[in-house]
């Protein structure tokens, strides 16, 4: 199986790493990806532009769903790896 390499740039949160998405105006939101763990279906993706929220422990949707953060496997911008679940 490849390793994939994780993006240089160190956040010390999840939560800091969505706020990196959603406020630095070079980003596009709609270029990051989240894989995570969504029961019973197993493992999902949503886009970076769903999220309307980062709360302290989950991510808001714009439709209202709440994802726990603990639950996010990977996130991905213009298709490199920024942070994996370890």
């Amino acid at each position: 199986m490849k390793k994939e390499r994780v993006f240089r740039k160190k956040f010390k949160t999840l939560r800091e790493l969505f706020n990196y998405f959603i406020w630095n105006p070079d980003c596009d939101t709609g270029e990051v990806l989240i894989h995570y763990i969504d029961r019973p279906k197993g493992v999902s993706t949503l886009k970076g532009s769903d999220i309307k929220e980062v709360g302290h422990k989950f991510l808001y949707l714009e439709d209202g769903t709440p994802i726990p953060l603990h639950r996010v496997l990977r996130v991905y911008y213009k298709g490199e790896l920024w942070w994996r679940k370890r």
